[in-house]
């Protein structure tokens, strides 16, 4: 007996989860969304917990929100969505006549979140304005004493000075140079492990060559001007000693020899400052990086997309799928990872902007017909008449930016005519329906005949050509990418397609990931697509 009083979308839901190929891609589906939901937790530099010292600390968490790492405002939007995700699940578990009201304050409440860490607040737990401002005022002490010439005695110039950085770091500052280190010689001894112990050059071999060379350049540097510093501080002694006598003035040639000595000697201690800085930042790291007896890194890579992964590309040869870098040194499972979220956005919101467009623009072209009708349609021919993709193509061009939202509108404003036409037709066939007479003999508007009854019936069609809408906006942004005229420094991955297409054939490796993922996207959606449509085809069996 209740199967004969299901609602019509309670059968379209039962018919939809039928059918094995809407199973087989909405797995898919929800496997991408997760994915590109929660990217942090699978690929980033920041542990999600570490025992350092005597204390535990949560870096992934205290970054989640920073908009000083996550530059990317698609990352700080799919994280807020990421946390919002959560509450939306539990409205399940809410009884139905509170959950319209939890639904709404869980709304509010990520809406709130993406006004404050989008707009207003750049949250960086490594920055303490407080500590930033101590250390500007003592550097600005220190210029001031250092600039006057006609004090008795000149303390030696201090900076750069470690001990003193520390002093103005926050806890999590120095954690994060700790951790830096830590993950550098991590990655090195795993890479060194999986070549048998050949020396490669790694992130960690580079920078310690690096600093090697430095060290050896600045050294020279003070042993070849330390004799004449002695020299010069002597004579910096004795004219500001002479200047202190009382009724003792320096000749004007005196003088600029006293500034000029100042300053080679202030140069001479600045470099030697530098060596010793160096060397206390090796040794504090040293001994800092035993104290971590704990961590734990992302699932996956212990990198962010945007990071110097620092693979060499001949490594990319030898190494396995997890370790592979893209051809700007940057991790490649992590640019898979996160570009999962560039791909789900442009086709999310590029197929909203078309719907915004094309829903209206049918509904008032059915609803009146006639004059309105003929030239929308003559519209809607000549608009579809032009090459989409070429025209992506010349607008990028002419415009010389690869901005995301650009290729986004773009993408939308040539999308628009199918969902146009599916209204359109819809609505020649519902305005001869009987409750539009009856809104019109109650005296209604035809605003509201339109968007509050018309659009409700009208819009069932369209349900099903979102999925191929998505697919279509999804293909033009990796279509764009993998010729270069996708957004710069990206891990979309016709980008990452693009530069294994460089690469190739020498390193096909990087070619291949990003090309199966957005196959299994699309398969995926086309797979829902599919489902959907035959769900809510009143032809089809049921």
């Amino acid at each position: 007996m209740r199967e004969n009083h299901r609602s019509y979308w309670q059968d379209i839901w039962k018919k939809f989860w039928g059918k094995k190929s809407a199973v087989f891609g909405s797995t898919i589906l929800i496997f991408f969304i997760l994915l590109a939901l929660y990217a942090p937790f699978l690929a980033s530099c920041k542990p999600i917990a570490v025992h350092f010292g005597n204390d535990w600390y949560f870096p992934l968490f205290r970054y989640y929100f920073s908009s000083s790492f996550y530059s990317k405002g698609i990352d700080l939007f799919f994280n807020i969505l990421g946390f919002g995700f959560p509450l939306f699940l539990l409205a399940c578990f809410v009884p139905r006549s509170f959950r319209a009201f939890y639904l709404g304050c869980s709304l509010a409440i990520v809406c709130a979140f993406f006004l404050l860490f989008g707009l207003w607040i750049t949250l960086d737990p490594a920055n303490d304005s407080r500590l930033a401002k101590r250390e500007q005022e003592a550097l600005l002490s220190e210029e001031k004493a250092q600039a006057n010439v006609e004090a008795s005695f000149r303390l030696r110039y201090p900076f750069p000075n470690f001990a003193n950085d520390l002093l103005y770091m926050n806890q999590y500052a120095k954690l994060n140079l700790v951790i830096d280190a830590y993950l550098r010689k991590k990655q090195n001894d795993h890479i060194q492990n999986e070549l048998a112990q050949e020396q490669v050059y790694t992130l960690y071999n580079v920078s310690q060559e690096h600093i090697k060379n430095h060290l050896e350049r600045l050294t020279k540097i003070v042993q070849d001007g330390l004799q004449s510093y002695n020299v010069r501080r002597k004579e910096e002694e004795t004219l500001r000693k002479k200047l202190s006598e009382p009724g003792r003035e320096l000749s004007s040639e005196e003088g600029k020899k006293l500034m000029l000595i100042t300053q080679e000697n202030r140069d001479f201690e600045e470099v030697e400052n530098r060596l010793c800085y160096i060397q206390d930042k090796e040794k504090w790291l040293n001994q800092e990086t035993k104290k971590i007896s704990y961590i734990q890194m992302p699932l996956v890579r212990p990198f962010h997309w945007q990071d110097d992964a620092g693979g060499d590309q001949a490594l990319n040869l030898r190494l396995g799928f997890l370790d592979l870098s893209r051809i700007n040194r940057q991790d490649l499972m992590s640019a898979l990872i996160f570009g999962a979220r560039i791909s789900l956005f442009v086709g999310i919101l590029a197929t909203i902007i078309s719907l915004a467009i094309g829903i209206p623009l049918g509904l008032i072209s059915g609803f009146y017909g006639a004059k309105v009708d003929i030239i929308l349609c003559r519209l809607v021919e000549v608009w579809e008449s032009m090459p989409a993709f070429f025209m992506l193509l010349l607008i990028v061009a002419l415009l010389e930016t690869k901005s995301i939202f650009l290729i986004i509108t773009v993408i939308a404003l040539f999308s628009w005519t199918s969902s146009f036409r599916f209204v359109r037709a819809e609505t020649f066939r519902q305005r001869e329906m009987l409750y539009v007479d009856a809104g019109r003999a109650l005296g209604f508007s035809d605003s509201r005949i339109l968007f509050g009854h018309l659009l409700a019936n009208s819009i069932v069609p369209v349900i099903a050509l979102l999925p191929f809408d998505m697919m279509g906006a999804i293909t033009r942004e990796a279509g764009l990418a993998f010729l270069g005229l996708g957004e710069e420094q990206s891990c979309s991955w016709g980008e990452l397609m693009d530069e294994g297409r460089a690469a190739f054939p020498a390193e096909s490796a990087l070619l291949w990931p990003p090309a199966i993922a957005l196959t299994l996207l699309l398969i995926g959606i086309a797979f829902v697509g599919d489902a959907l449509h035959n769900a809510m085809d009143p032809k089809a069996k049921s």
